[in-house]
C-alpha cells in the first residue's frame, strides 16, 4: 500500500508534464508571432515619426515659432517610444526564453533532453549568435534611439 501512495504523485506529475508541453509550445508561438506584430508595428511608428519629422522640417518657414518645438516634441516621441518597445522586445524575449527553458526540464524529465523540440529551438550554433533576432533588434533600437536623440539635439542647438 505505501508503494502504491508513493507512485500516485509520480503519476500525476508525470501527467502534469504531459499536459503542460503543449501549453508551453503554443505560449512559444504565440509570443513569437507577438514579437513579429511588434517589430511591424514599430516599423509603422517609427516611419509615421520620420515622416512628420520631415514634413515639419520641409515647412519650418511656415511653421513660424512652432517649427522647433515640433521638431522637439517628434523627436522626443521617437526616443521614448523606440526605448519603451525595445524594454518590450526584451521582456517578451525573456517569455519565450522561459518558456524554452521550461519545455527543456520536462524533455529531461522524459530522456529526451537533446533531441527535443525545445532544445533544437533553444540551441544556436555559434556562428549564427551574432546574426541572431536578439543581436539583431538591439542594434536596431540601439540605432533608432541614437538617432532620435541626435534630432532632438539638433532641434535643440539648430
Amino acid at each position: 500500500m505505501a508503494d502504491k501512495q508513493e507512485r500516485v504523485p509520480d503519476e500525476q506529475h508525470r501527467q502534469a508534464l504531459l499536459c503542460e508541453y503543449p501549453v508551453l509550445g503554443e505560449s512559444w508561438k504565440f509570443l513569437v508571432g507577438l514579437r513579429f506584430a511588434f517589430i511591424a508595428f514599430s516599423v509603422t511608428l517609427v516611419s509615421m515619426l520620420f515622416g512628420g519629422y520631415r514634413a515639419v522640417l520641409e515647412h519650418m518657414d511656415d511653421a513660424h515659432a512652432f517649427g522647433r518645438p515640433a521638431l522637439f516634441v517628434l523627436s522626443l516621441i521617437g526616443l521614448v517610444s523606440a526605448a519603451i518597445i525595445g524594454f518590450i522586445e526584451e521582456h517578451t524575449r525573456e517569455m519565450c526564453a522561459e518558456c524554452l527553458r521550461r519545455g527543456m526540464q520536462i524533455e529531461e524529465y522524459f530522456g529526451s533532453h537533446a533531441e527535443g523540440h525545445f532544445y533544437r529551438l533553444w540551441w544556436t550554433p555559434a556562428i549564427r549568435k551574432i546574426g541572431s533576432h536578439r543581436t539583431g533588434l538591439r542594434t536596431l533600437y540601439g540605432l533608432l534611439i541614437f538617432v532620435w536623440l541626435c534630432l532632438a539635439l539638433r532641434s535643440l542647438i539648430a
